[in-house]
């Protein structure tokens, strides 16, 4: 375990050069904030092993520079949007 608890903040978003968010193997719950699809230079989202419930925020399939996405083991619901990499 990471030691994190609690849901994600979405004032992380503010921190506009950010590369990499890498929040694995914890205790986090809640939805993932739409809030995270305004990174412009996000290459690696992390998030998996975590209790992450609801959809995938559209936003978030959409991060322009973004190559790869864990969220394995949570649980999420939904599907992949087909707006995935545009």
């Amino acid at each position: 375990s990471n030691g994190l608890a609690g849901t994600l903040p979405f004032e992380v978003h503010d921190l506009i050069d950010l590369r990499y968010l890498i929040v694995e193997e914890g205790e986090t719950t809640g939805p993932i904030p739409s809030e995270y699809g305004t990174f412009r230079t996000l290459h690696i989202l992390d998030l998996n092993f975590n209790k992450l419930t609801g959809t995938v925020p559209v936003e978030v399939w959409t991060i322009p520079r973004m190559f790869q996405l864990d969220l394995n083991d949570n649980l999420l619901t939904g599907t992949i949007a087909t707006e995935i990499g545009t």
